[in-house]
């Protein structure tokens, strides 16, 4: 039920979706990098998204812990 409230507060209207639009175009070899002219490579290898996955998991709980979101809450979240 929570999740359903939070995606009620942002406007599905043209100017968003074309925005998502440009987002998911921006991981597409044609457009990766252009708009921050950076020079990232053109793919990640597996072994350092794997590497990466357990980092972020293991370290969430701190942000994940504050005064709105309940210990059960937190929970599920790190169980998802």
């Amino acid at each position: 039920m929570v999740s359903e409230i939070r995606f009620v507060q942002w406007p599905y209207d043209q100017a968003w979706l074309d925005y998502q639009e440009e987002i998911g175009l921006r991981r597409t070899r044609e457009k990766k990098n252009a708009t921050d002219r950076a020079s990232a490579p053109p793919l990640a290898p597996l072994r350092y998204v794997v590497a990466f996955t357990s980092v972020v998991t293991t370290t969430t709980r701190e942000f994940l812990d504050n005064k709105r979101t309940s210990p059960e809450q937190i929970e599920h979240m790190q169980a998802a």
